[in-house]
């Protein structure tokens, strides 16, 4: 899941049915930076879960959560 962001939006990914919004491609930047603190997050749960402290893989798994719900609040389509 960690590298998901970069391999499903590479060069030529916005056309086509898409509930991707043009931000994507547009705030490319901000899009990828929003990417990499998923990483970031993840690397953090594959850590916690390591420890078996249910403490800390529910933190870190909410904070993939947040970063994952983070990024599709700004750059996906409503379902119709």
């Amino acid at each position: 899941i960690d590298k998901l962001p970069f391999a499903a939006f590479v060069e030529g990914s916005d056309k086509g049915n898409t509930r991707a919004k043009p931000e994507i491609w547009t705030e490319r930047a901000k899009f990828d930076a929003a990417a990499a603190k998923m990483q970031e997050e993840v690397a953090k749960l594959v850590a916690a879960a390591k420890t078996g402290d249910q403490g800390q893989i529910r933190s870190a798994a909410g904070a993939v959560g947040g970063a994952c719900k983070a990024c599709h609040d700004a750059y996906q389509k409503p379902a119709p």
